[in-house]
């Protein structure tokens, strides 16, 4: 019963809704149906308020083109006498210019001509007076270049002469150089030291040291004259013996034979110079103590130069002398060395060849020494 009952509700219900849609859609053909007449009516009355706007801007239209086809007729007309008037104008300043640059064009020409004239008449001035300056200047140089010449000759001559006076001066002065100079001294003052010994001792060693300054001062004497006879020596030195000589007091084993200097010690020296080099001092040096270690021992050193050396001969003695001087600086006695210098006179390793190779001129620029018991 309760089924039945909750069915026929809901069938009442159904039916109920059945029936308000029906009356929902009725109701909503109705009002879309006076929604529409309503659009329809003012579609219409739109369109006869746009037939109406057009017809007036139509009007308006063809009203403004009358108005603006009469405006620009009215501007054509002004344009139309302004370009006549502004033609006429133009026409006008045309004939005034062409009149003012007809004058200017004459004037400037009257002008370009006189300024022309006056040109011309300038520059011939100028190249006259210009010829004149040049004529002028060509004899004062002319003069000045006799002058001149003048003036060098006579600084020639007196040149020639001064020339001749510093070669007389330096001939005399040439025959006692300062290592003449040094051997004298040091000369002197071993026969000096010898002579004192000499007088202080009065033993047989005495007789011998003053024999020793004996034969000393006579060599010195000797060198002496050797020096007035124009011949050039440095401090105890001399040119090289004959082989056969050679060291013939202090060694006798190489009486008769030539010494094989190209197996002694030696330092070398670069080309034309006769400066010992830092690297052979310690060399030197060492040879120095030796003979202060030993002074029954001597030593001699043998001078050469390179065929390629300026002067070779003068190069050879600056060696000696160097190496010479080294020694006794060192605390060599004199007595101790024995110095000769050759020039290129004997080489070292058969090199008298300027051509030969570098290796074989350096061994010649050297000075090279032998130990003598």
């Amino acid at each position: 019963k309760e089924l039945a009952a909750r069915k026929a509700a809901q069938d009442s219900v159904n039916k109920a809704n059945a029936i308000a849609r029906a009356q929902f859609v009725q109701d909503s053909i109705a009002s879309a149906r006076v929604e529409q007449a309503r659009i329809a009516k003012e579609l219409a009355d739109k369109k006869a308020l746009e037939a109406e706007q057009n017809r007036i801007a139509a009007l308006a239209r063809e009203k403004a083109k009358q108005d603006s086809i009469a405006v620009v007729k009215a501007e054509q007309a002004r344009v139309a006498k302004e370009l006549a008037a502004r033609k006429a104008a133009e026409d006008s300043v045309k004939k005034a210019a062409t009149m003012v640059r007809a004058k200017f064009v004459q004037d400037s020409m009257a002008t370009e001509r006189a300024e022309l004239a006056a040109r011309l008449a300038a520059s011939e001035k100028a190249k006259q007076e210009a010829v004149a300056v040049s004529k002028a200047e060509q004899e004062r140089v002319a003069r000045e270049f006799e002058a001149r010449r003048a003036a060098i000759d006579s600084v020639n001559r007196a040149a020639a002469i001064a020339r001749a006076k510093v070669i007389n001066d330096s001939i005399a002065r040439s025959r006692e150089t300062a290592a003449q100079r040094l051997e004298r001294e040091l000369a002197q003052k071993r026969v000096l030291e010898l002579r004192e010994a000499a007088q202080q001792q009065a033993t047989l060693d005495s007789l011998a040291a003053i024999a020793t300054a004996n034969r000393m001062a006579k060599e010195l004497a000797q060198q002496q004259l050797r020096e007035a006879q124009g011949k050039q020596n440095i401090a105890t030195t001399q040119p090289a013996p004959p082989a056969e000589g050679f060291a013939r007091d202090n060694n006798p084993a190489f009486e008769t034979s030539q010494p094989d200097f190209g197996r002694m010690p030696a330092i070398l020296f670069d080309k034309n110079s006769g400066v010992i080099a830092e690297s052979s001092k310690a060399a030197l040096k060492v040879l120095a103590q030796t003979l202060m270690k030993n002074p029954a021992m001597s030593v001699n050193i043998y001078a050469f130069a390179s065929a390629d050396e300026s002067d070779a001969r003068q190069v050879s003695l600056q060696r000696s002398d160097a190496v010479l001087r080294y020694l006794i600086i060192n605390g060599v006695e004199l007595d101790q060395v024995k110095s000769f210098y050759h020039g290129t006179t004997i080489s070292r390793n058969g090199c008298a060849n300027p051509n030969c190779p570098e290796g074989l001129l350096q061994q010649n620029r050297a000075v090279a020494y032998q130990l003598v018991q």
